[in-house]
């Protein structure tokens, strides 16, 4: 997205529902272009288009998580990709910062080969050739686009991969990382048992927040990557817990 989409989000998400017109006075550039921009937005799945305006999408819950502050977990994803490398096989858990990490690595590596329990992220990359993405099977969450039960963790029981990365919903100092899926949490918990590195990947509001099921504890050879409005003790935190933070 270009400056201007990123604005255009950041007003729908903001307003809910916005018609066609009132962008394009808002963003003094004419209809066309903002139809346009609206376009390439519903290609990325945040918005839906309705008679003549742009709804924020919230057919399911991964569409709003992927909008809301986009502009922020894009720029973690750059950063989380600069540590892959070409040939590389890895797990990425689901979640809106994972989306956009797999998104970076089928357009700026190659041979990849992501192992996944998301479908969303599958079907998110699907235009690429850059990267081979193997689905872990499993009972299918329609609101998340991801798969759980014991198919999804016999999956990632046989595998051992070195990086992987995963989505959270909370952080609580000195207990660790917490989701809000028990299901979910359990594949999560799964993939860091069989991986040398997990990477965290959140923004840094998710810091201070309780969720219902840990994902991951102090201990688990952790690196969180996030933005750098983290307050200083939620710093002081990880280290005392000995987790690495970019």
């Amino acid at each position: 997205m270009n400056e201007r989409q990123n604005k255009i989000l950041d007003y729908i998400i903001e307003k809910k529902k916005v018609d066609v017109t009132e962008l394009s006075e808002k963003f003094e550039v004419s209809q066309v272009t903002i139809r346009k921009d609206l376009d390439q937005l519903e290609k990325g799945q945040m918005i839906q288009r309705e008679h003549g305006y742009a709804v924020l999408n919230e057919s399911d819950d991964i569409n709003i998580r992927l909008a809301t502050n986009y502009n922020v977990k894009k720029e973690i994803a750059r950063k989380a990709a600069e540590l892959i490398k070409d040939g590389d096989t890895i797990f990425i858990e689901s979640g809106s910062c994972c989306t956009l990490l797999a998104e970076e690595i089928a357009k700026h590596k190659s041979n990849v080969t992501i192992v996944t329990n998301s479908t969303f992220i599958a079907s998110f990359i699907k235009n690429y050739n850059t990267v081979k993405v193997i689905l872990s099977g499993g009972e299918y969450q329609p609101g998340s686009g991801v798969l759980v039960g014991s198919t999804s963790l016999n999956t990632f029981r046989t595998l051992y991969v070195d990086k992987c990365f995963i989505g959270v919903d909370g952080y609580i100092s000195g207990k660790g990382f917490y989701g809000s899926d028990i299901d979910r949490s359990q594949v999560t918990r799964t993939m860091i048992q069989n991986a040398k590195d997990t990477f965290v990947l959140t923004d840094s509001s998710k810091f201070g927040r309780s969720a219902l099921s840990l994902l991951a504890q102090p201990g688990d050879s952790l690196i969180v990557l996030t933005d750098n409005n983290i307050s200083r003790d939620m710093k002081n935190s990880l280290i005392t817990d000995g987790i690495r933070l970019i």
